[in-house]
Formats: C-alpha cells, structure tokens, sequence
C-alpha cells in the first residue's frame, strides 16, 4: 500500500459506511494474532508500527517516513491531478 492515495471505511464500525480518500503510504505485513503489546505497537500518530484488525486475520502496518511520503507524493503529482480530474471524491 506504499501508494499516494487510498479510499476505504476509516471508522472500526461495520455499520458505518462513510468512505474517505487520503494519503497514508505504509506497508502492511500479515500478522495473525498478534496484538501491538507484542510488538510495541502504537497506532497513528506513532512513528512505531501498529496492528490492525487483531485476531485470525489481523496485520501489521508500518508508515513510510516523512522524506518517503513526500517522494511518493512528487513521483506521483500527475496521476493525482488526472485522478481529480476524473472524480471530485479522488482529490486529496
């Protein structure tokens, strides 16, 4: 996911079906089971990684750096315009 962009459902309720698009490069690793006690996590803002979805099927996510975000950000400026350009909801 070491993308410029993403769009999915930020809040942990299934029920809610609000989507949102925002720029949050980081890798993710499968991590079943584990918790961010395991692994020293903490979530956002922490620069240290953090689990999500704990349990069977959770994984790890570690964010990209600030110099790596903004490089990401430049190498990408012109699908992101052409991204907007296509749909309002793709503009950061």
């Amino acid at each position: 996911m070491v993308a410029p962009l993403m769009r999915t459902y930020p809040n942990p309720d299934p029920s809610d079906k609000t989507v949102a698009t925002f720029s949050m490069p980081h890798f993710m690793f499968y991590a079943p089971n584990l918790t961010n006690r395991d692994i020293g996590g903490a979530a956002p803002p922490s620069p240290y990684p953090f689990i999500f979805e704990q349990g069977p099927h959770g994984y790890a996510i570690l964010m990209v750096g600030e110099s790596e975000r903004a490089k990401i950000a430049g190498a990408s400026k012109d699908l992101l315009k052409d991204l907007c350009a296509y749909r309002a909801f793709l503009c950061l």
